[in-house]
């Protein structure tokens, strides 16, 4: 990632509505697919960024978190002053069956095949048996554009393809689902103008809207959050897939 877009996360996770909702979709999914009763987990946070999951996660129990950019680790320190490593999803200084619960938000996209599985593989092996792995990463290669290139994103991924690879890596796949499915027609026409056009910013999408824009925008992804509880969601600019070690 480019080291500016850091800046960016750091002021804008807390209350952009992209974060806001794709954190209340995670909630429902973890809530849904963590054994409950066991008391507090011991959490992974692979590739945590600047920290803005720290809280959702903190609801399940004891967070750890590392990434590979010292910047970001320094940032998530601000937050609390846990466990915060430099450390890369496909070298984790951990011990086998460490963690009850690893996440990885938007990081094995980042790393081209097999890269990626052997990412998966590592962030496996330090799950304890019966522990669950959420992954969650960009949707569809065809969409791959400059918010992506700014993102350092290698691939975007089909559910079919992050259940695959999931499997291999000796998981149970729980269940996949994509997010971000109501605004997925206009994502995708203005993805595609930009294409056609042959311009478009070399930006990230992670840039502050107006208030009432960002409101509303929230509660979009809160209606998809409340859907999800119920059912997976067929297609959309985001896949979120779950799996369980035996």
């Amino acid at each position: 990632m480019e080291p500016a877009e850091y800046d960016y996360m750091f002021k804008l996770e807390d209350s952009l509505w992209w974060y806001v909702g794709m954190r209340r979709i995670v909630y429902n999914l973890l809530k849904r697919n963590l054994n409950s009763g066991s008391g507090p987990l011991r959490i992974l946070d692979a590739g945590c960024g600047t920290g803005g999951s720290l809280r959702l996660l903190e609801r399940f129990g004891r967070v750890t978190a590392f990434d590979f950019a010292p910047m970001a680790a320094q940032m998530y320190a601000t937050r609390q002053q846990g466990r915060i490593l430099v450390a890369s999803t496909d070298a984790v200084p951990f011990a086998d069956a460490s963690f009850d619960l690893v996440t990885s938000f938007d990081v094995i996209c980042q790393l081209a095949s097999p890269a990626d599985e052997a990412a998966l593989r590592e962030l496996t092996r330090v799950l304890k048996p019966g522990g669950v792995l959420l992954v969650r990463t960009p949707a569809f290669q065809s969409l791959y554009g400059p918010h992506d290139v700014t993102l350092h994103t290698r691939h975007r991924y089909s559910t079919t393809e992050m259940a695959k690879k999931m499997e291999k890596a000796g998981l149970r796949v729980l269940e996949t689902t994509y997010a971000n499915t109501i605004l997925f027609p206009i994502a995708v026409a203005r993805r595609f103008w930009a294409k056609f056009r042959g311009s478009g910013s070399d930006e990230s999408d992670v840039r502050p809207v107006p208030r009432p824009l960002n409101t509303a925008l929230t509660g979009v992804l809160g209606i998809e959050a409340a859907v999800i509880q119920k059912t997976r969601l067929p297609i959309g600019l985001s896949v979120i897939a779950l799996g369980r070690k035996p």
